[in-house]
């Protein structure tokens, strides 16, 4: 038994595990990590740097949808900002029914599970 980086090539292999969906999403920098048995993947996780955007928030006068033009200029600016990046998806919370219905409206697309912020220990286990 062996834990080790699957290459790119090898990612047709994930089909029937958690990542089979998200692979579509994953940034070319994404580092997959399977542990095997005699060629058999048991257990996976994938490591990719998303872009991810955090702290949507609105002014109580300014609450009612992106239509308005602070909304319309906020989302301007943060599409310019996401496309200068070179990434292809951008990962958010939606934290409320508004937000949810914006991503949809915008093409998002809901994504499995809940999300944690895992820190790194700074040692082993």
């Amino acid at each position: 038994m062996e834990a080790r980086l699957l290459p790119w090539s090898e990612w047709p292999r994930l089909v029937n595990t958690e990542l089979e969906t998200a692979v579509q999403f994953f940034p070319d920098d994404t580092r997959v990590l399977v542990v095997e048995d005699r060629g058999v993947i048991l257990r996976c996780w994938s490591l990719p740097r998303y872009l991810h955007a955090e702290g949507i928030w609105a002014h109580p006068s300014q609450r009612g949808g992106m239509r308005s033009e602070s909304g319309r200029l906020l989302l301007d600016a943060f599409f310019r900002e996401a496309r200068a990046t070179g990434d292809r998806v951008v990962l958010t919370a939606a934290a409320s029914p508004a937000v949810e219905r914006m991503c949809q409206n915008f093409g998002g697309q809901q994504l499995p599970g809940t999300h944690w912020a895992l820190p790194i220990p700074t040692g082993g286990l």
